[in-house]
């Protein structure tokens, strides 16, 4: 239903509709398939993301270019990740390191790779808040209108 319910967004916004309907087939068959809601719904909104231009693509802070092995924060205004030592307070998603390190993976992997790889549940949550803020921000709708995961 979300993923049907985000399309249905996204098809609203004039968005190149055959990427879109590959993207969803793809994800519902996955559902078929699996029975891991969490990999399945990352996995797509990962796409989604980047078939839209919009996913994260630096992995590393934007100001001191420091590798993020501590975790960091993911601004949301300039959508690029920062530091915890370089903040200065702007709107942001809060990330652990294994959330980082999953928006990479998921940007990289396919599918079959990730759903060997077991997702700790606050990660997962943390990496979907990145991707449907991002997502609902160029949709300008509340990101909470579509988590799947967070409670």
């Amino acid at each position: 239903y979300l993923i049907i319910k985000l399309v249905e967004r996204l098809i609203l916004e004039d968005v190149d509709e055959k990427p879109i309907f590959h993207l969803t087939v793809e994800n519902l068959q996955l559902i078929d398939r699996s029975s891991n809601w969490n990999h399945i719904w990352l996995n797509f909104l990962s796409k989604i993301t980047h078939k839209l231009g919009l996913g994260p693509t630096v992995f590393h802070c934007h100001r001191c270019e420091q590798t993020l092995f501590d975790g960091g924060r993911f601004q949301l205004g300039q959508q690029q990740f920062v530091c915890k030592s370089c903040f200065t307070g702007d709107e942001s998603v809060l990330l652990s390191p294994n959330s980082v390190k999953l928006l990479k993976l998921l940007q990289t992997n396919s599918f079959q790779m990730l759903s060997s790889i077991q997702f700790i549940d606050q990660v997962a949550v943390e990496v979907e808040e990145v991707y449907l803020r991002i997502v609902t921000d160029w949709l300008n709708k509340p990101w909470q209108a579509y988590s799947s995961l967070k409670k």
